[in-house]
């Protein structure tokens, strides 16, 4: 995915075509999802017009854009205050910039904007038969107040609010004193994290394999990791790990529920620990709503803008659906398929636009066929696509390196190898698989789920980056 930065700015009237066009885009799927018709709903956003935007702007709505590498991905707005509430208004985000933490953003810098100006709280209405978004609020702490089927829409409403949190306190003045404490050694921090972040198994994938990796190391690494726990007075309330020169991967799960004030208090201590080590952040990776919480505060603290790289979704199966008609086996490969992995790996790293050059996808190839816990599908003799169980995990196995090259792609090699490898991880006894996939992948994210993977979390990373004045 190409990194571009994420920018919010407030909207004047010669951005009310792009707004509308932005509106109306978003919610096309909404409307078929819920059959409405300029016959049945005219106003409804799927058929947003400039002139509504306009209009909107005449009777004091504020509005504001979000840009993705400077064009129009996603926009909000928020109405005139009234009895110390306003609404939020056209929130919508184009499709193909879902799910990396747009929407969240857009809906923060509402509340912030508030928040500015005084008011006790924002409302917002919906489709109530949307379940998802309904729920995806409440995860951004709206509740619903109430329903109504308004006689003139084919549908009924749900009435949501939040009370607009107050502004950031200074530190001195936060309730809850962080602690944190900086581990240098990986079987330690691993040992009292573990129990921790295995309430979130599949979503601490990562972070788990990575500390249990270092743990199991034969001498230090070089430059060391940084490992970092923040607890407070109800104990754990994030824990991270870096491995210079690459980026933060951290969890701090009360971002977004009722230990949110909690939760940012520690990603506070947590920036502040960094940057009091000199310590260096090229990128951030952790479920969306903290890795968003973060990259913001990071941002605010250090000038750095920040941009998307990579939206992700976790997977989790325990029981494997095999795809049938796919020709060909899958084998273990051995020392002499070394330069066979190495050239997948490195074209693999390559689409992916990770740093990595021959020599490392050699050491990574020769790891793979020693390790014995990769795959190889072969059909008529011929290879035609990898998959590894990469990392230890208390109880289930992590799957990666997923690849078939372009010349093999569309006869389902990568569906049967990740089944074959999900099948012989749980036959050796763990409890069951996960794994990461793009989201800007749907190919990919639509075989896992054909045979047996099940959506538990997204994760994001965002890469943070040097502001440039031209």
């Amino acid at each position: 995915m190409k990194e571009q930065s994420i920018h919010i700015r407030e909207a004047s009237r010669a951005d009310a075509a792009a707004i509308a066009a932005v509106v109306a885009e978003s919610f096309k799927d909404v409307a078929a999802m819920f059959d409405v018709t300029p016959e049945n709903c005219p106003g409804f956003p799927s058929f947003c017009q400039p002139a509504w935007i306009i209009e909107g702007f005449d009777k004091a709505v504020r509005f504001f854009v979000l840009e993705v590498g400077g064009a129009a991905a996603g926009c909000v707005g928020m109405t005139a205050p009234k009895d110390g509430a306003c609404e939020l208004v056209r929130l919508a985000v184009l499709k193909e910039h879902r799910h990396g933490g747009c929407g969240e953003a857009l809906v923060r810098h509402v509340l912030e904007q508030s928040s500015g100006l005084g008011l006790k709280r924002v409302d917002l209405a919906l489709v109530a038969a949307n379940a998802r978004l309904l729920q995806w609020y409440e995860t951004l702490g709206f509740a619903e107040t109430y329903r109504k089927w308004p006689p003139h829409l084919p549908f009924e409403v749900a009435f949501m609010s939040i009370t607009v949190p107050e502004g950031e306190p200074a530190p001195s003045e936060r309730g809850d004193v962080m602690k944190v404490t900086t581990h240098t050694n990986a079987a330690e921090f691993l040992r009292i994290t573990e129990d921790w972040l295995e309430q979130e198994e599949s979503v601490n994938q990562l972070l788990l394999g990575l500390a249990s990796t270092l743990a199991d190391a034969d001498k230090p690494r070089d430059p060391p990791a940084v490992m970092m726990t923040i607890t407070g007075s109800a104990g754990f309330e994030a824990a991270s790990l870096m491995t210079p020169p690459r980026g933060l991967i951290f969890y701090a799960p009360g971002v977004g529920t009722d230990r949110h004030e909690q939760a940012m208090e520690a990603l506070h201590a947590l920036a502040e620990a960094l940057l009091a080590s000199g310590h260096s952040v090229p990128d951030c990776m952790a479920p969306s709503a903290s890795a968003l919480a973060f990259a913001q505060l990071w941002s605010k603290r250090t000038g750095l803008s920040f941009a998307l790289r990579l939206a992700l979704r976790v997977y989790e199966l325990r029981k494997v659906t095999f795809p049938a008609g796919v020709s060909g086996a899958c084998r273990v490969p051995g020392g002499e398929d070394i330069d066979l992995l190495a050239d997948w790996c490195h074209r693999f790293a390559q689409e992916l636009d990770e740093p990595g050059d021959q020599q490392s996808a050699r050491a990574t190839a020769t790891q793979l066929a020693q390790m014995g816990q990769s795959l190889i599908w072969e059909d008529q003799g011929r290879p035609v696509s990898m998959a590894a169980a990469k990392r230890r995990l208390p109880h289930g196995g992590s799957i990666g390196g997923v690849y078939t090259p372009n010349e093999h792609r569309g006869h389902g090699y990568a569906s049967a190898c990740v089944a074959a490898l999900s099948q012989r991880q749980l036959d050796a006894g763990r409890a069951f698989c996960c794994l990461f996939a793009d989201l800007a992948n749907p190919t990919s994210n639509g075989i896992y789920q054909k045979i047996g993977y099940v959506p538990v979390a997204d994760s994001v990373q965002y890469r943070f980056e040097a502001v440039h004045c031209d």
